[in-house]
């Protein structure tokens, strides 16, 4: 079984802290419809959004490394590929 790599790890926790803050949000706004006390949740909502921040800045440095990763391999290919044919350019 192959294991996840960082870069879709990254982008599920990603997507798991945006469904914790849609739900801390929407309990947040029952709490003060209902005039509940909602110091405590709003708090954790900063925590949470603050965490995400983090998570976001994680994923979107994993995606410019494996960019730089697939351009740097490209490139190799492409000079590898210009190598090949100035050989045969100059056997023929």
């Amino acid at each position: 079984m192959r294991r996840p790599n960082q870069l879709s790890v990254a982008k599920s926790r990603v997507a798991t802290a945006r469904k914790i803050i849609e739900d801390q949000r929407a309990l947040v706004a029952r709490l003060r419809s209902a005039g509940k006390p909602f110091y405590h949740e709003e708090k954790r909502l900063r925590t949470y959004e603050s965490a995400l921040v983090h998570l976001g800045n994680q994923e979107r440095v994993l995606d410019e490394v494996r960019w730089a990763k697939i351009t740097e391999r490209s490139e190799i290919g492409r000079r590898a590929a210009e190598a090949r044919w100035n050989k045969r350019k100059l056997l023929s």
